[in-house]
């Protein structure tokens, strides 16, 4: 259950009021406690950098804690984290949610403290030390190979993912493609070309083929890149040799991405990587009514193209939808025609003859 000084002590630990934050803990507060509206306390110091908060807090706590067991032997609910972690198994001195408020700082300083409080009666111990990767018992989730995977991709900087990393056994290509996306998404261009120096493979995954409905990493890091509007980091992908074709089903194409960030830059970068614009994209173009973003994917078809049903298509499209500005830009690209209120194509509709590879509809 939340609580109003669950939430304060959250917020006097992120603001570093020490005197706010000793009150709260003496009435008995959890500063490893979220409400998924605030993050815990502890995480709040870690991420603000208060240093002596954050010692504070860990010196309140025990050194481990579990869930405790029912009657039959297994364990209860487990502990509620922060939402990018799930559930957790163990929570402490060494509070997994304190670490990963430090890897989202970037101090690698608060990062070694959140992982070793001085406090710890074995300093020499983290929290993952009490949870061996090797417990069958343990559900995989909350195992630390698997928590510490998570906050990896949460560095604010190469130093402070690599010192992550460095206490995972082994990282999975799973993970590494988790990390490169992740990365990629929150446009953090440093990180994104270490890991490509290291050898990740720049379109995240082997397995992300078009149509692979067998995996589950539907997006490309050059997708989530350029969907949301990271120029430099799409520039840097695309020179490491990043498919613009790739992707698991068409809506997680790139340029598709590019397109509905809005980003002019991306959709022509893309573009002279040789991505293909359809009959899908302009529609998503259309659909968010900015004019120049249209103009410039109407001038990769021909005016055959635009002329024959493909243009009339998109016209019908507009018209469903209530989308006037869109329709007089149509329009007034002889996209269509009236003919008796009624749109049709500008052109004539051929009955045979070769299949244009840009439109995919039959004109000279």
């Amino acid at each position: 259950m939340s609580s109003p000084e669950a939430s304060l002590l959250s917020a006097a630990a992120f603001l570093g009021h020490a005197g706010v934050v000793k009150r709260l803990l003496e009435n008995g507060n959890d500063p490893t406690h979220n409400d998924t509206i605030f993050p815990s306390a502890i995480e709040a110091a870690a991420l603000s950098g208060k240093i002596e908060i954050l010692q504070l807090l860990q010196m309140s706590l025990p050194d481990n804690v579990e869930p405790t067991y029912n009657d039959t032997g297994s364990r209860t609910r487990p502990f509620l984290c922060h939402y990018s972690l799930g559930e957790i198994y163990q929570k402490g001195k060494a509070d997994i949610q304190g670490v990963f408020g430090a890897a989202m700082n970037g101090d690698t300083g608060i990062l070694e403290m959140a992982i070793y409080p001085p406090s710890r009666a074995d300093q020499g111990a983290a929290y993952f030390d009490y949870m061996p990767n090797g417990d069958d018992s343990l559900p995989k989730q909350w195992r630390p190979k698997v928590l510490l995977g998570k906050v990896a991709g949460f560095a604010k900087n190469w130093a402070v993912y690599t010192r992550l990393v460095s206490l995972i056994p082994e990282l999975s290509d799973h993970v590494r493609a988790m990390h490169l996306r992740r990365f990629a998404e929150y446009g953090n261009f440093d990180v994104v070309k270490n890991l490509l120096d290291a050898g990740y493979y720049v379109d995240g995954d082997v397995k992300v083929t078009e149509g692979s409905v067998g995996n589950s990493n539907v997006a490309t890091p050059l997708y989530l890149a350029a969907r949301f509007g990271n120029e430099n980091v799409v520039n840097l992908l695309l020179e490491y040799g990043a498919d613009v074709h790739k992707a698991r089903l068409q809506i997680h194409r790139p340029i598709e991405g590019a397109v509905k960030s809005g980003s002019i830059a991306i959709v022509r970068k893309l573009l002279s990587y040789g991505a293909v614009c359809d009959f899908t994209i302009v529609v998503q173009a259309l659909l968010s009514e900015y004019t120049a973003m249209v103009e410039l994917l109407l001038d990769q078809f021909t005016e055959e193209c635009l002329h024959a049903a493909f243009g009339a298509d998109l016209a019908e499209e507009m018209s469903e939808r209530g989308l006037s500005s869109m329709l007089d830009l149509l329009y007034n690209r002889e996209c269509f025609r009236y003919s008796d209120g009624t749109i049709v194509p500008y052109s004539p509709i051929m009955e045979d003859g070769p299949e244009c590879p840009k439109c995919g509809e039959l004109h000279k």
